[in-house]
């Protein structure tokens, strides 16, 4: 899927995200808990005879109808879920078939098209902060979720943040012992196949940096620009290191995949608009509703900033400010877990971006851990009236409430097949 910047937000119709019966974009918890991979369903990894070997994925061969070259692929591709980038500390370890479909394959050898799809991926565990995957599948393009409904306006929407590997020609990255490598990515295969490599994306961390515009983020921080393998949110790994994990394996059985022709992407169509620093029900629902689901690697500020960057940047900039003024009405628990998930964030905006120390209430605070936000959290703050504090809320509803109306007078979405945004961005 194209999208205006290779690395940041894009939009699909919510609906068109179905997989089978086992999963759904219309299903919050299921949307929220997964990400999606783009690649190429009907490819292999060679013909003949040849065999090679991978530590995790086995290889399987076989003849097409009434066709005489012999195909071989992987059996299937591994995921990976870990808190560090320690393999021998997995929280989870899950694999996921490959097409075995020699016939498609065959297709595809006399000259028929390549076939792309989304595969939802699953993150089990709810600390996982490193997503490894295994590059026995050529990663075009990766999708992390952050709003289930793009906006007030565009409720029918769902918004991810990609990392769009097939945008680029060559990406930088640190691999696990912190060395710098360089790969070259291609537009049919984004990253390609290396049965000797495994992919890292530091999940929390891609979901909040990539939410922020990319004018306002900071350059000193990027998916391919890390100073340090400390800083970096996207690291490759040799496959032959041995993952380990207490959790029990989990094998994903198949099914038809999501045909990328077949969803529709509103990313040229979509313009998410600038929401005032006023309570909203709309947002405070949604905020809500992701801090409540648990998932850590779904960081609250990423939606926020998503959804209503102003109240985000706030939130990133001064978590006091934000805790006193609470223009939304969160309850206590849920401004101290949002206060704490931002308090690594502020790095990733542009410090000439945020606004200047005479516009805050008391210096910004950088908070790391739930229990300084529940100290925080503790303080003592001013006493609104409850009269007031309703007038305020009505305001903000009002006031959004005619952003939202004028946004659905002006907007002309496109609903574009993918196949057609990939023609007028010229892919």
């Amino acid at each position: 899927m194209a999208s205006y910047f290779p690395e940041g937000e894009c939009f699909f119709v919510r609906s068109s995200l179905k997989y089978g019966n086992s999963w759904s974009a219309d299903d919050a918890e299921q949307f929220y808990s997964h990400v999606l991979i783009e690649y190429q369903w009907n490819g292999w990894v060679g013909a003949g005879d040849v065999a090679p070997t991978h530590p995790r994925s086995k290889i399987q061969g076989g003849y097409p109808d009434l066709y005489g070259t012999r195909f071989v692929q992987w059996d299937r591709f591994f995921v990976g879920e870990s808190k560090t980038t320690d393999p021998g500390s997995m929280l989870a370890i899950t694999s996921y078939p490959n097409s075995l479909n020699w016939n498609e394959m065959r297709d595809r050898d006399k000259g028929g098209p390549r076939k792309y799809i989304l595969r939802p991926v699953k993150i089990r565990n709810k600390d996982t902060e490193w997503l490894w995957i295994d590059a026995t599948i050529p990663i075009r393009a990766i999708y992390f979720p952050v709003c289930q409904q793009t906006d007030e306006a565009y409720k029918q929407y769902c918004t991810y943040v990609v990392i769009d590997f097939k945008a680029r020609d060559t990406v930088n990255c640190f691999n696990t012992v912190g060395e710098p490598r360089t790969h070259q990515c291609t537009r049919e295969a984004g990253l390609g196949l290396d049965r000797g490599l495994s992919w890292l994306f530091k999940v929390p961390d891609l979901v909040t940096y990539l939410s922020i515009p990319h004018k306002v983020r900071n350059p000193e921080y990027g998916v391919y620009n890390a100073k340090t393998k400390t800083d970096a949110l996207f690291l490759v790994a040799w496959a032959g290191l041995n993952w380990r994990s207490n959790d029990n394996r989990a094998e994903e059985g198949f099914r038809r995949e999501i045909d990328l022709a077949s969803v529709i992407s509103a990313t040229f169509g979509v313009e998410v608009g600038w929401r005032p620093y006023k309570y909203s029900s709309f947002i405070l629902d949604l905020v809500t509703h992701v801090v409540q689901l648990g998932l850590g690697f779904i960081p609250g500020a990423g939606p926020l900033l998503s959804v209503a960057f102003g109240i985000g940047l706030q939130l990133l900039n001064d978590p006091d400010t934000f805790k006193a003024d609470n223009v939304l009405d969160m309850s206590a628990a849920i401004l101290s877990t949002l206060i704490a998930s931002a308090g690594k964030s502020k790095k990733y905006v542009a410090p000439g971006f945020l606004p200047g120390a005479a516009t805050m209430r008391m210096a910004p605070m950088a908070l790391t851990s739930a229990s300084e936000a529940d100290d925080m959290m503790a303080d003592e703050v001013e006493t609104i009236d409850e009269g007031d504090a309703a007038e305020k809320k009505r305001a903000g509803e009002e006031e959004n409430a005619r952003i939202t109306t004028s946004i659905q007078a002006q907007r002309q979405v496109l609903e574009l097949k993918l196949d057609e945004a990939f023609r007028r961005a010229g892919y």
